[in-house]
């Protein structure tokens, strides 16, 4: 596999506007930006676990996506926003949104938004930090090879803005993701 048959494949996939391959100089700026992320509500630190992921893949590909898409391809158990407390344990997390009515039956959590949930039992130790995570992804039908270990991440906004200006994508109606991959 190479970067022209990524870029085909990317582009081929339902809900994506476009896919550029990243240059060096712009995930660096993705990265500048994202050290910016200090605090998730203003006072809850944030570990970019996702970004390093990324950094860790010798190709990265910004994609645009329409409201939707790539969340249904999203796993059982997959979560990209982790909240722990000072020892480490689960506290809360996203859920994807088609598993919303269930987790809303549920009596042992709280929604904390519509699709974020914290334990209703979880006792809190130490300071509370969210974790952003990848996921992994190999796109629609799995055409990605597992030994591509492709993962899936999505920047904060202002990020995701700097990615439009980039590639003359108008944030807001899309949003900004980037796989990351060894090819």
């Amino acid at each position: 596999m190479d970067v022209s048959e990524v870029l085909s494949g990317l582009r081929g996939q339902a809900g994506t506007v476009d896919a550029q391959l990243m240059s060096d100089g712009l995930f660096s700026r993705i990265l500048a930006e994202e050290s910016t992320v200090v605090g998730a509500g203003g006072t809850m630190p944030v570990r970019n676990v996702g970004i390093e992921e990324c950094s860790e893949r010798d190709h990265r590909f910004c994609i645009f996506l329409r409201p939707g898409g790539i969340d249904s391809q999203r796993g059982p158990g997959t979560h990209t926003m982790i909240m722990r407390d000072g020892q480490g344990r689960v506290v809360g997390y996203d859920i994807p949104r088609d598993e919303i009515p269930i987790w809303r039956s549920r009596t042992d959590v709280i929604f904390l938004s519509d699709d974020f949930v914290m334990f209703s039992d979880a006792i809190t130790h130490g300071q509370v930090t969210m974790e952003i995570h990848s996921r992994p992804y190999r796109g629609e039908g799995d055409w990605i090879p597992e030994s591509c270990r492709s993962i899936i991440w999505f920047p904060c906004s202002t990020s995701s803005l700097i990615l439009g200006e980039s590639y003359g994508v108008t944030v807001g109606t899309v949003s900004a993701a980037i796989v990351a991959m060894d090819l």
